[in-house]
């Protein structure tokens, strides 16, 4: 199953952009212009970039780079999926999406736990 509303653009590893779209009287549609882009031009498009980088010193492979962490966008998505899932509107999908995202976040959870446990949180140890 495949919706052309959940397309993305990997630019690089940690960077993707996402499409930004409105509600008109034709439904959902494209935002021909809802940004500016690092070249202050106009773009349909939001830059998403994931924080990478290792607390050891001289162990990052790749340069250390600021940004959000999956979490906060699975956590986000979770939230929005339950404020919009209530009453009327209320969908058993949209209520089996909710406990897989929160599912994900356990499991993340408990994968930086044992990390942490294990002292390599952090880190590219493994």
């Amino acid at each position: 199953m495949y919706s052309n509303k959940t397309v993305f653009h990997k630019m690089e590893d940690y960077k993707y952009t996402l499409t930004v779209y409105t509600v008109t009287d034709k439904g959902i549609v494209l935002v021909e212009e809802a940004f500016k882009n690092f070249e202050n031009k106009p773009t349909s498009e939001l830059y998403i970039q994931f924080v990478r980088g290792s607390k050891v010193q001289d162990e990052n492979k790749v340069d250390a780079l600021d940004g959000v962490l999956p979490e906060q966008l699975i956590s986000a998505c979770a939230d929005h999926f339950k404020n919009i899932n209530t009453g009327e509107l209320f969908n058993t999908d949209t209520m089996l999406a909710i406990e897989h995202l929160e599912d994900a976040l356990l499991r993340l959870y408990a994968r930086e736990y044992k990390r942490s446990k294990r002292g390599a949180l952090g880190t590219y140890q493994k």
